[in-house]
């Protein structure tokens, strides 16, 4: 089956499985997403969750948590870089 064809911004066609990372394209609040749930996907590799607050009820904090110890990070560079502290991949 093939995927959708949807118009892009220059007046192209894309196949809708298309992945993008252009921010002008898909959104700061999409880009930041996928971003959150990549590193929340590697934080669960090595064995922790990785979660946040809802922006609706003002900023977004990040909590990683393993074994019942949760450890506050206030931005998803911070995240990052504890996933490497952990031995994880970024």
């Amino acid at each position: 089956m093939r995927a959708p064809q949807m118009q892009t911004p220059g007046g192209g066609l894309a196949s809708a499985d298309t992945k993008s990372t252009n921010t002008t394209i898909i959104g700061d609040d999409l880009a930041a997403d996928k971003h959150f749930k990549t590193l929340q996907a590697q934080f669960a590799l090595k064995g922790h969750t990785l979660c946040r607050t809802d922006a609706s009820d003002g900023p977004v904090s990040l909590f990683v948590g393993k074994w019942g110890m949760v450890r506050y990070l206030p931005t998803l560079d911070a995240a990052e870089s504890f996933l490497r502290q952990i031995g994880g991949a970024v």
